[in-house]
C-alpha cells in the first residue's frame, strides 16, 4: 500500500545547508556547526540553574523599597522563564542533529523547534502587559507549521520575522517602562541598567543574523571560511540574555507604595 512521504530521512537530502557542507565532506556533514549547537544547549541549561539556585528576581525587587510586584507575577516570570530555557536545550539538540545528517526530516525538526520557541517567547511577553488574542497566535502557529513543512526555505525568513516582532514588542514595553520610571527614582535606576544589557543584546542579535546571511547567500564569497557556526553561539547567548531580562519587564506591573525617594 502505497503512502505519502511527507519527509525524506536520507543525509543530505535537506534543501537548505549551509556553507560548511558545501566545503568539506564530513563524516558529520557539518562538524563545526554541529558542535557549536551545543553551545545553545549550554546556554539553555545555565538559564535554568540559574532561575533555579538564585531568587535574583525576589531579591532584587525586594531591595527597591519604591518597586512593588505581586509575588504571583514573580513565581509565574520564573515558571515561563524555566519553559523557555528547556525549549532553548531542545533547540539546540535540534540544530546538533539536523547539521549532523542535513536531512529533510532533521531539517523540520531543527526549524519546528525554533518556532516553538519563538511563538512561546512572544505569546509570555504579551500575557505581560495585556491579553494575548488567541486569534492571532492560533493562526500565527498554523503559518509556521505548513510553511516549515511545505516552504522551509521561505519559513525561515518568517522566523525571523517573528524575532523582529518580540524585539519590537520588548522595545514597546521598556518605553512605558522608562515613562513609569520619569516618576520613580527605583524604576528609572532598573531601567537603566537593563537598558544598557538589552542594547547590548540587539548588538549580538544583529551581529549574529549577519553572520547567518554571509553563510546563507555568500558562501562563494567567503569559501574556504564559514560563519554559521559563530551565529549559533551569538543566537544562544542573545537568546539566553532575552529570556534572562524577560524578568524584568514585570516593571509594567509596579505599582508605587511608598513616596519616591531620590
Amino acid at each position: 500500500m502505497e503512502y505519502i512521504k511527507l519527509f525524506n530521512f536520507d543525509r543530505g537530502s535537506s534543501l537548505v545547508n549551509f556553507c560548511e557542507s558545501d566545503i568539506y565532506e564530513n563524516r558529520i556533514v557539518e562538524t563545526y556547526n554541529t558542535y557549536s549547537s551545543l553551545a545553545i544547549v549550554v546556554f539553555g541549561l545555565i538559564g535554568i540553574i540559574k532561575i533555579l539556585n538564585d531568587k535574583e528576581l525576589t531579591f532584587f525587587f525586594k531591595k527597591h523599597v519604591d518597586i512593588y510586584i505581586e509575588q504571583d507575577l514573580l513565581k509565574k516570570s520564573d515558571n515561563q522563564r524555566l519553559i523557555l530555557n528547556y525549549i532553548l536545550i531542545l533547540v539546540g539538540c535540534g540544530s546538533t542533529y539536523f547539521h549532523s545528517e542535513t536531512s529533510e526530516f532533521s531539517h523540520w525538526i531543527d526549524i519546528i523547534l525554533i518556532s516553538i520557541i519563538l511563538l512561546s517567547s512572544e505569546y509570555f511577553i504579551d500575557t505581560i502587559d495585556k491579553k494575548p488574542k488567541k486569534t492571532f497566535y492560533f493562526l500565527f502557529i498554523i503559518l509556521h507549521l505548513l510553511s516549515s513543512i511545505y516552504i522551509p526555505s521561505v519559513h525561515i525568513f518568517l522566523q525571523f520575522i517573528t524575532g523582529f516582532l518580540i524585539v519590537k514588542k520588548i522595545n514597546s514595553l521598556m518605553k512605558k517602562i522608562k515613562k513609569i520610571g520619569d516618576d520613580n527614582y527605583d524604576i528609572m535606576t532598573v531601567y537603566k541598567k537593563i537598558e544598557i544589557e538589552y542594547s547590548k543584546t540587539k548588538i549580538i542579535f544583529g551581529i549574529s543574523i549577519l553572520l547567518w546571511i554571509i553563510d546563507y547567500f555568500g558562501c562563494y564569497i567567503i569559501n574556504p571560511y564559514h560563519t554559521h557556526w559563530l551565529f549559533h553561539i551569538g543566537i544562544g547567548l542573545t537568546s539566553y540574555k532575552i529570556i534572562d531580562l524577560s524578568k524584568y519587564l514585570l516593571l509594567v506591573k509596579s505599582k508605587d507604595v511608598i513616596e519616591n525617594r531620590v
